[in-house]
C-alpha cells in the first residue's frame, strides 16, 4: 500500500515537472530549446499526459518567438534611432563646413572682381585664378552622398555686378528653405554683389 502510494506520488511529481518544463518554453530564445525537448518527450512518451505537455510546449514556443521578435524589433528600432541621431549630427557638421566655406568664398569672389573687373563666370574660374599656395573649398558638403560625387556650391553670375552663392542644403535643390547662405548681408548702396533673395526666374 505504501509502495503504491509512493509510486503515485512520484508520478504526480514527474507530471508537474513535465508541465513546468513545457511552461518554461515561453522564455525568449532559450525557451525554444526547452520547448522542443518537451515536445519531443511528449510525442514519444506513452503516458497520457504526453500530448498535453507537447501542446503546452508548442504554445510556449509560439509565445517565445513572439517575445523574441518584439524584443528584436525594439532593439532594432532603437538602433535606427541611434543612426538617425548620428546622421543628424553629421548633417550639422556638414552645415557648419558649408557655412564656413561660403564665408571664405565671398571675399575671394569680391577680390576677383577687383582684379579682373567682373565676377567669375564659374567657381572653377575663381579657383584657377588663385595662387599656387592658395586653395578654396568650392565643393558643397551637403552634396556628399554615397554613390555620387560632391558638387560645387550653387554659384551663378547674374550680371557683371551681382551673383548668387549658396549651398543647396539637404534636399539638393537651390532656392528652397533649407539652403545655406553666406553670413554676409549686402548693405543698401554697398558694392557687395552677393544676392540672397531668390530670383524670379532661375
Amino acid at each position: 500500500m505504501d509502495n503504491r502510494f509512493a509510486s503515485a506520488e512520484g508520478r504526480r511529481k514527474a507530471g508537474v515537472l513535465a508541465y513546468a518544463l513545457a511552461a518554461l518554453s515561453v522564455l525568449p530564445v532559450i525557451g525554444v530549446v526547452i520547448g522542443a525537448a518537451s515536445i519531443t518527450w511528449g510525442l514519444n512518451t506513452r503516458k497520457g499526459r504526453g500530448k498535453r505537455v507537447a501542446a503546452l510546449a508548442a504554445l510556449g514556443i509560439a509565445v517565445s518567438v513572439a517575445i523574441s521578435v518584439a524584443c528584436y524589433k525594439y532593439v532594432n528600432d532603437f538602433g535606427i534611432r541611434e543612426r538617425i541621431a548620428r546622421w543628424d549630427t553629421f548633417d550639422e557638421i556638414r552645415k557648419g563646413l558649408a557655412r564656413n566655406a561660403l564665408n571664405q568664398l565671398v571675399p575671394a569672389i569680391e577680390f576677383y572682381k577687383v582684379r579682373f573687373g567682373s565676377y567669375p563666370e564659374t567657381l572653377e574660374q575663381l579657383q584657377a585664378a588663385q595662387r599656387e599656395n592658395q586653395t578654396l573649398m568650392t565643393l558643397d558638403p551637403m552634396t556628399v552622398r554615397l554613390g555620387s560625387f560632391p558638387q560645387n556650391f550653387y554659384y551663378r553670375r547674374v550680371d557683371p555686378d551681382h551673383y548668387y552663392l549658396r549651398s543647396v542644403g539637404p534636399d539638393g535643390v537651390p532656392f528652397t528653405d533649407d539652403d545655406i547662405v553666406p553670413d554676409y548681408e549686402p548693405a543698401p548702396g554697398g558694392k557687395l554683389g552677393l544676392l540672397k533673395r531668390p530670383p524670379k526666374q532661375i
